[in-house]
C-alpha cells in the first residue's frame, strides 16, 4: 500500500522505526545504525518515500478520520 501524506501519524511511525532499528543494531546487525540515524534524521517526506519502500505494516500508525 502507498500512503501519501497525512494518512500515517509519522511521529510515531518514526518512533516504531527508530525502535525497531536500534533493536536490531544492539541484535548484533551493524548495517540496521545506518537505517536508524536515516529514520532520525529523514524529513517527513523522506520518511514517507522510506516507509512507501518498506514491507512494514503500518495499519496501526493510520490517522483517524471522523466521518
Amino acid at each position: 500500500m502507498k500512503y501519501n501524506p497525512g494518512d500515517l501519524d509519522l511521529e510515531k511511525v518514526r518512533l516504531f522505526l527508530q525502535d525497531y532499528y536500534e533493536s536490531a543494531y544492539f541484535v548484533g546487525i551493524p548495517e540496521a545504525k545506518e537505517d536508524w540515524e536515516f529514520v532520525k534524521n529523514a524529513s517527513d517526506e523522506e520518511l514517507l518515500e522510506f516507509i512507501n519502500n518498506s514491507s512494514f505494516n503500518y495499519e496501526l500508525y493510520k490517522n483517524k478520520t471522523r466521518k
